[in-house]
């Protein structure tokens, strides 16, 4: 939707976009600057890619905060520093290992189980991420409506399959046909910490009798081979997903790309059934029951701000909302991502 004066003035959109929420777009000129409406707040958002120096830029004064995306040991000596506030809270972003399922190995559901038994998601939710980190096993959090009332039908199917157990999952891969070492490629981006879990599941995977050869790729070249169904195994996260729908049109057998984002080819007739229904509770049951994808974890939200900062919290899906209403004395504050 578009102001109808600007559409008959051929306004450039594309480089002075025009929208109505509580901040409005300034320019883009190596930093993306925005005005909140109601006071004119200048806001910028730099980009600084590596974590030591984000971390460094906050400590100096240069930014005034970050959001998401450090190592849980920068986290940590973050909140030793009195000039600086840290704030988590529990994160709705929801991690998981992506399936090819035109793999003849793949296809085989003992195998994805024993993938779910190879990976210890709690000893990496422990020592390698931020507090408030959880375990997942759906897309939706547990706090979601869909997930508070189950039917009789979605217990019956409900099994558990992702407790980490390397001799199961041995067993699970001799049962199903397949020759040790199970050599599978895992492909990931080249951030550092999307790497460090790749590298963590390689090691837990070994017991299991699972040899796993990761790839990190730059972002458009890794996304685009995801979307294109170039895979064995990916790694990636849902972000800011609140409705039911997603189940559809993550594994509905009409949703393969371009058409949704089913990007494991998977088609089950019993689940499509149950999403047209609308019965999330039994698809939910049903999904965890067939492992279509490997759930992980919610990461953990936090924020690291200087103290004169206000009016600002981690929200679950990591978005920056509180840009609408956040204080500081200065008149130009600048935030780092």
């Amino acid at each position: 939707i578009l102001p109808a004066e600007l559409i008959e003035s051929n306004h450039d959109f594309s480089h002075a976009p025009i929208g109505n929420g509580p901040l409005k777009f300034v320019a883009w000129q190596n930093k993306l600057t925005l005005q909140r409406v109601k006071d004119n707040q200048a806001i910028s958002l730099i980009e600084v890619k590596d974590p030591t120096v984000r971390v460094l830029k906050l400590l100096h004064g240069e930014v005034d905060l970050l959001q998401g995306e450090l190592p849980p040991e920068l986290v940590k000596y973050l909140q030793t520093k009195p000039e600086i506030s840290l704030q988590t809270s529990p994160g709705a972003n929801f991690s998981y290992l992506g399936l090819n399922f035109k793999d003849p190995v793949l296809q085989k559901i003992k195998v994805r189980q024993a993938i779910a038994h190879a990976i210890n998601r709690k000893q990496i939710i422990e020592k390698a991420m931020i507090q408030h980190s959880r375990e997942a096993n759906m897309i939706l959090p547990p706090e979601h409506y869909t997930n508070q009332t189950v039917s009789p039908e979605a217990e019956s199917q409900q099994v558990i399959t992702d407790d980490y157990n390397p001799a199961l999952a041995r067993q699970l891969l001799i049962e199903a046909g397949v020759e040790l070492p199970l050599k599978l490629v895992y492909k990931t981006s080249t951030d550092a910490q999307r790497v460090r879990f790749a590298t963590i599941m390689q090691a837990q995977m070994q017991p299991a009798g699972i040899e796993l050869e990761i790839r990190s790729l730059d972002w458009g070249t890794f996304f685009e081979d995801v979307k294109q169904g170039n895979f064995q195994l990916y790694g990636l996260t849902w972000v800011g997903i609140k409705t039911p729908e997603i189940y559809a049109k993550a594994f509905g057998s009409q949703n393969i790309p371009p058409n949704g984002f089913n990007r494991g080819r998977y088609a089950d007739a019993e689940l499509d059934k149950l999403l047209a229904d609308e019965n999330w509770q039994a698809a939910t049951a049903r999904i965890h029951k067939q492992l279509p994808y490997i759930p992980l974890w919610y990461e953990g939200q936090f924020v690291a701000m200087r103290k004169s900062i206000k009016n600002y919290s981690p929200k679950p899906d990591g978005n920056w909302d509180d840009l609408a209403t956040i204080k500081r004395s200065a008149t130009i504050s600048n935030y780092a991502h």
